[in-house]
């Protein structure tokens, strides 16, 4: 499965998303993507995106809009799918080079 670019709409949508969680699911991605990621270490960024999936599932319908959009999908699309294909598409989000410092600003913007 194909992850789209990331694009500036994507931070107001993260944005509005962040500002919806408690402060100490907040913190928790702070501490995520302050730290350095081994991408190299598999166990390692599967902790990270264990940790990114459980805070981001507080959002529900928006993160999971989002994350149909990520993938050039419609929401009717991502529903027909294997529930795999939820994971293949945040595995594909992390996995971009530019996503520390994307959710990093997302993260300081939402407060």
């Amino acid at each position: 499965m194909e992850i789209r670019e990331l694009k500036a709409r994507d931070i107001r949508t993260l944005v509005g998303l962040l500002r919806n969680l408690d402060p100490s699911s907040r913190q928790t991605l702070s501490v995520l993507f302050k730290g350095e990621i081994n991408r190299e270490n598999k166990a390692q960024m599967f902790e990270v995106g264990l940790a990114v999936f459980q805070v981001l599932a507080q959002f529900s319908d928006g993160i999971y809009d989002w994350l149909a959009d990520m993938a050039g999908l419609k929401r009717a699309e991502l529903d027909d799918m294997p529930a795999s294909a939820v994971v293949e598409i945040v595995r594909g989000i992390i996995a971009r080079e530019d996503i520390k410092g994307f959710l990093a600003s997302a993260i300081r913007t939402a407060g």
